[in-house]
């Protein structure tokens, strides 16, 4: 799983790409605005901040550890 941090208009083409080659990956992005064109790019989208103590839960239920 990719966790690709959003906002700009180079992670939207890059969610394109990992899309076309069937990548799974989460878009995060922190704004409405940010999620609502996210959704037009990516099926696991993820709005709100990742705050520095939220990363071990943010990880443990969205990632898949190997």
């Amino acid at each position: 799983m990719i966790l690709l941090l959003g906002g700009t208009s180079e992670s939207l083409t890059i969610a394109d790409m990992l899309t076309k080659s069937h990548q799974e990956f989460i878009l995060s992005v922190t704004t409405e605005y940010g999620a609502e064109l996210a959704g037009q790019h990516a099926k696991n989208v993820h709005m709100g901040a990742i705050l520095p103590n939220e990363f071990h839960n943010f990880f443990s239920r969205f990632i898949k550890f190997h």
